[in-house]
């Protein structure tokens, strides 16, 4: 995706905000950011995402904008994303996400993605899971642009765990009448307290390998993007929600605060976050730590 969510790697939380096109209070203030006092509500299911690049004026700083729907399960079934060019007004693209979900299944089989990225057309994914242990194993994709159009593509992705925490994860793509291997990525992981602290990709691909090492910190504080992500095995690696990942992280429990990266171990840059919280201990203003980015994220909850 285009979008600072997109840019930033994964985390992000929020409170109640009025309009995607009227920006917030600047402060850290202990209430509700827009003004009004201390938040009463205290669901922990996240209503809306909005994030501000505080670089620009009200009006105009908005980036991205993420609406959650829910069925009578309190199942996520719809993710709404409006993507904005800070500085300028209008929505620049508008994607959308369905999950479908078996029976009483609290995990989708099936998920539809819909990426405004064509001026006429919208591309299309449709995605298939399959699930062990509540970690999904596979997930093939088939792609059309525009409803009803030929095929463009199709992928599988498998994932196998080799022993310990070492995750292995290959690519393949159709190729005539045949999948042909074309990525792979080798994942090795270390938890605390059920928090991924520290990871280590290597991607072996047609472009040569690479080598990802990131080690994270995290508050201690209950996160509510869990219980909304896909269960991916391997951070940052599964279909769409590669380029939305925040959406796909469901290994920890906490809220980042730092997170270090090195690219074949040369260090790359470093994030540091600094987080609000809600009475009941959810964070609701997420101020990105990211170098050159000036951006606050804002998370609203369903009352």
């Amino acid at each position: 995706m285009k979008s600072i969510l997109s840019a930033f790697s994964f985390f992000i939380l929020v409170l109640f905000f009025a309009s995607c096109q009227s920006g917030p209070d600047d402060t850290l203030d202990p209430g509700n950011p827009g003004g009004g006092g201390t938040t009463t509500s205290d669901s922990t299911r996240l209503k809306m995402i909005i994030g501000i690049d505080t670089a620009f004026a009200n009006g105009i700083d908005t980036s991205d904008k993420y609406l959650f729907q829910y069925d009578a399960s309190k199942r996520l079934t719809f993710i709404d994303i409006y993507e904005y060019e800070p500085g300028q007004a209008g929505v620049q693209y508008h994607d959308n996400e369905q999950r479908f979900y078996n029976g009483t299944d609290t995990l989708p089989y099936k998920v539809v993605y819909y990426v405004d990225d064509h001026p006429t057309l919208d591309d299309i994914d449709t995605v298939y899971l399959t699930y062990q242990n509540g970690v999904i194993i596979k997930d093939s994709s088939i792609s059309v642009q525009g409803a009803g159009n030929p095929v463009r593509y199709i992928s599988v992705r498998k994932y196998k765990l080799l022993h310990g925490m070492l995750i292995n994860a290959n690519i393949y793509s159709l190729v005539g009448s045949s999948l042909v291997l074309t990525d792979s990525i080798t994942s090795g992981q270390t938890y605390l307290n059920n928090n991924l602290v520290h990871q280590q990709d290597t991607l072996f691909g047609s472009g040569g390998n690479e080598i990802w090492d990131i080690t994270r910190a995290y508050d201690n504080h209950p996160s509510p993007l869990q219980r909304i992500s896909l269960p991916f095995p391997i951070y940052n690696y599964g279909f769409h929600l590669a380029e939305n990942s925040f959406l796909q992280f469901a290994k920890s429990v906490n809220n980042e605060t730092v997170t270090q990266y090195l690219d074949d171990g040369v260090p790359d840059y470093q994030e540091n976050n600094l987080i609000q919280y809600k009475a009941n201990g959810y964070p609701s203003i997420y101020r990105l730590g990211i170098p050159g980015f000036t951006d606050k994220i804002f998370f609203t909850y369903q009352e």
